[in-house]
C-alpha cells in the first residue's frame, strides 16, 4: 500500500472502518466481556491523470475481549485483545466510459488487534469507549499493520 501511495499523481483517502461485536460478560465482577467481532477496513487509491481507482479491503473476524479496571464494563481504563481469521480483497476501476471494474480473489490469512482505551458512562445502560489498537492483519504472504483509533458504544 505504501508503494502505491508513493506514486507520483496518485490520491489517498482517508481509510474507512467499521466494526461491530457481540459481547457477554464472563464472571460475577462484571469487569471482563468475550464475544466475537467483525471489523472491516477499506483504503481508495485515485490516478489522477487516468481516472483509475483502485480499492483494498482488509477484514477481521475473531474472538474477542475486554477487561475493565474500573467498577464494571464500561467504566474506566480498559485492554482489549482480538485474534482470528483475516482477508484481504482489492477492487480496481478503469475510470473509462467503458467502465471495467475487475475485483481480486479474497486472501485469507490469521490477524490479530491489542489495545486499550477509556470507558465512560453516558447513560443508564450504555458506554462510550475510546480507544487506541495496533491490528497485525496477514494473508498469502501479505501483512499489514495498522494503528488506529476508535470510538464505540456499549450497549
Amino acid at each position: 500500500l505504501d508503494q502505491v501511495a508513493d506514486i507520483d499523481g496518485v490520491s489517498e483517502s482517508v481509510p474507512i472502518s467499521a466494526e461491530i461485536g457481540f459481547y457477554w460478560p464472563i464472571d460475577d465482577t462484571y469487569k471482563t466481556m468475550l464475544g466475537v467481532v467483525s471489523h472491516a477496513t477499506t483504503q481508495y487509491y485515485t490516478f489522477d491523470s487516468t481516472g483509475e481507482e483502485l480499492s483494498i479491503s482488509q477484514s477481521l473476524i475473531a474472538f474477542s475481549g475486554y477487561h475493565f479496571f474500573g467498577q464494571n464494563i464500561g467504566d474506566g481504563w480498559y485492554a482489549r485483545g482480538d485474534l482470528g481469521l483475516s482477508s484481504f480483497t482489492s477492487y480496481y476501476n478503469s475510470g473509462t466510459t467503458d467502465n471495467f471494474t475487475s475485483s481480486s480473489e479474497t486472501d485469507f490469512g490469521f490477524g490479530t488487534n491489542l489495545g486499550g482505551g477509556y470507558g465512560f458512562r453516558i447513560g443508564t445502560e450504555t458506554r462510550m469507549t475510546w480507544g487506541a489498537h495496533i491490528g497485525y492483519l496477514t494473508a498469502n504472504a501479505n501483512n499489514v499493520l495498522n494503528v488506529m483509533t476508535s470510538l464505540g458504544f456499549i450497549f
